[in-house]
């Protein structure tokens, strides 16, 4: 009688508990893959003997892993914890110019490298290159441009100091948040990783008088190899989707445009912009590609 009731009892226990053991053990896998595979950016030699240190980034506030191939791979090895914004800086022991090197957010990496980032033996010098900015008007509240994937990039002006600051993402551009500026005031970009740091790049603000008006755009079929519409003359008219440049060339005399463009798919927006060589290049006018009926 009494095992009886003992298996109820277990039985009861495990019919409540399994479902919750499951649903732990798939969140714990699906937070294991939502880690992002760690991003080598530097390994230099270290002032430690028979230490290298390593720079990259990856998940944010998560712990990474090393481990070095000597005839067979090593036992992981926790050796940096990456910060709010995904930066890790450390040393790893006994990585040679001979040897290869693998990072990972599991310490189990010396027995499976598929979410690691492995790099052959040699020095990889970290270099952060200088921000690029696209123009800044005095109505914008946020920067855009380019730089090094994953470095930091800090706005300033030299009356209110930092105005901004954002991470470059893996493609190599950054949007950064700012107060609107006033007409005329120079502000400056410049990025680092960790202690490293590029040089300075700056921008003077603009007022929307001092831009290019914006095109005017006909309407753009799935079946159409031309975009055409109208804008200031000898301007120069720049076509993009998803920030890819699909198609350029110049305003006519006739204060119209057709630019050559491959055909793009209905519901694509695309967006077309005008800049005079004397102007900043005008807001863009969109367009949503219709279906040739």
């Amino acid at each position: 009688m009494r095992k009886i009731i003992v298996s109820l009892v277990f039985s009861l226990l495990f019919s409540v508990l399994a479902p919750n053991l499951v649903q732990a053990d798939t969140k714990l896998k699906e937070s294991k893959a939502s880690m992002s595979k760690p991003v080598i950016l530097s390994i230099t030699p270290s002032t430690k003997d028979k230490y290298y240190k390593v720079t990259g980034y990856t998940t944010p506030n998560t712990k990474v892993y090393f481990a070095v191939y000597v005839m067979y791979w090593t036992q992981g090895t926790e050796f940096a914890t990456s910060d709010e914004n995904g930066y890790f800086s450390g040393e790893a022991y006994e990585y040679k110019d001979t040897r290869n090197i693998c990072i990972s957010n599991s310490e189990a990496i010396n027995s499976d490298l598929s979410n690691s980032t492995c790099s052959p033996g040699g020095n990889i010098p970290l270099e952060v290159n200088t921000p690029v900015m696209k123009d800044i008007s005095n109505t914008d509240t946020v920067v855009t441009g380019t730089g090094t994937p994953y470095s930091t990039v800090v706005l300033t002006t030299s009356s209110a100091g930092q105005i901004g600051k954002g991470v470059v993402d893996g493609n190599g551009s950054f949007s950064i948040t700012i107060p609107v500026q006033k007409a005329g005031t120079v502000v400056t970009s410049q990025a680092n990783i960790g202690d490293t740091k590029s040089g300075t790049s700056s921008k003077t603000v603009i007022g929307e008088e001092s831009k290019t008006p914006k095109p005017i755009v006909d309407k753009l079929y799935d079946t159409d190899t031309f975009l055409m519409g109208i804008a200031t003359r000898d301007s120069t008219i720049t076509v993009k989707v998803n920030g890819q440049v699909i198609g350029t060339g110049t305003v006519y005399a006739t204060n119209t445009f057709k630019i050559s463009i491959s055909t793009q798919a209905v519901g694509t927006k695309v967006a077309v912009t005008s800049k005079q060589k004397d102007k900043a290049e005008s807001d863009p006018a969109y367009v949503i590609v219709e279906k040739k009926s």
